[in-house]
């Protein structure tokens, strides 16, 4: 039986960069569309391709669906075109779909999306592009099959941005919580928290690492209090940004007792 190794890069990674792994020979221009648009209206635009050595190779492109999975770090699940029921396969239209890239050379796939009349607030997938050279097998009788892919959001122009957070607690010096996506659309949550004390002077500052929640999903986060702040009151400003300006904020009232522990007054929306 032969063995297949799928090499998968600059997934959504490098969005507009040209990073690469240096033995990928295939590299995107981009590596997200994002698309708001009124509902019948249509959008063209082009992916370019590059390929980063000096030989020639053939490149087939190709439509898939995917779902940003738990715990909503980023991680991809792949499906078939149609297969999620918030597929974007049947309104976005590429070609050409057969692709030859000189030695260092570039192409444009041109593409063209539309959003229905009746259309829901937002459509996701990835469009592949795959080596389809031949004589890849490695010295070990590997396969090696290296993609690269471009994600497209396309969703409805105004579409309502909505997130909650869920579950506070303090456990040791880590205040818990959950965030929920209540949206119909996929959110990126970024979080950034201040920690300011009974007289205004923050004490603590961080972030938190941005979480990748489709509609109706949630996923947990912490955040470490500092143990080395004085005994007292404080107030956890907490902040999620959700793109384009789009924000809310939590703020949790809690104590550090004498015997330096942690307790929650009050939870603010």
């Amino acid at each position: 039986m032969k063995k297949i190794l799928i090499l998968i890069f600059l997934l959504g990674l490098c969005f507009g960069s040209f990073c690469t792994p240096a033995f990928s020979q295939m590299l995107l221009q981009q590596g997200k569309v994002n698309l708001s648009l009124d509902p019948g209206e249509t959008a063209t635009g082009e992916v370019i391709i590059h390929n980063t050595k000096d030989q020639e190779i053939s490149v087939k492109a190709y439509w898939q669906d995917f779902l940003y999975v738990p715990p909503f770090d980023g991680n991809k699940k792949f499906l078939s075109p149609g297969t999620s029921n918030r597929s974007c396969s049947n309104l976005v239209n590429f070609m050409p779909q057969e692709i030859t890239l000189g030695p260092y050379g570039k192409k444009a796939v041109s593409y063209s999306a539309r959003l229905p009349e009746d259309a829901e607030d937002g459509y996701y997938g990835v469009l592949f592009f795959e080596d389809n050279s031949r004589d890849k097998k490695t010295a070990t009788g590997v396969t090696i099959v290296t993609r690269v892919g471009c994600l497209f959001f396309l969703e409805k122009n105004g579409a309502s941005k909505d997130a909650k957070v869920l579950d506070i607690a303090i456990a040791g010096n880590q205040l818990l919580g959950t965030i929920e996506n209540k949206s119909q659309i996929i959110l990126i949550p970024r979080g950034i928290f201040y920690i300011m004390d009974d007289e205004g002077i923050v004490a603590d500052r961080g972030e938190i690492e941005p979480f990748y929640l489709p509609p109706g999903e949630s996923a947990p986060f912490f955040v470490d209090i500092a143990n080395n702040i004085p005994g007292g009151n404080y107030t956890l400003i907490l902040t999620f940004e959700l793109g384009e300006g789009d924000s809310f904020v939590e703020e949790v009232d809690f104590e550090k007792t004498k015997n330096s522990t942690f307790k929650i007054l009050q939870v603010r929306d």
